[in-house]
C-alpha cells in the first residue's frame, strides 16, 4: 500500500474522511463507519487509478456534485472505464 502512487490506507482515509466518513486504521486493518449518501465535496485520488475508480463508482449515488481531483488516473489501468460506466448508466 505504501509504495504505489499513494498511501492507498491514508489516502482512503484522508479523503473519506471528508464526507464524513469515519475510518480508523489498526495495522493492516481498515474500520470505516460509512455514512448513507456521500455529499458534494472535491476529493483527491492522488493519481491512484484504484482509487479514483473506487470514488467514481461511489459518488454515482452522491448527491449535489463530487469532484474527484487526477480521475483521469482510471486510464493507467482502465482506458476505457468512462466509456463503460455510460453504457450501463
Amino acid at each position: 500500500m505504501i509504495h504505489k502512487e499513494s498511501n492507498r490506507a491514508l489516502t482512503i482515509q484522508s479523503e473519506l474522511s471528508k464526507l464524513g466518513a469515519q475510518i480508523s486504521i489498526s495495522e493492516d486493518v481498515m474500520y470505516i463507519q460509512g455514512i448513507e449518501k456521500a455529499i458534494a465535496t472535491m476529493v483527491n485520488s492522488h493519481g491512484d487509478q484504484r482509487i479514483a475508480i473506487d470514488f467514481v463508482i461511489m459518488f454515482l449515488r452522491a448527491e449535489g456534485s463530487t469532484k474527484i481531483k487526477d480521475a483521469e488516473a482510471v486510464y493507467k489501468s482502465f482506458p476505457n472505464f468512462f466509456e463503460y460506466l455510460e453504457k450501463i448508466g
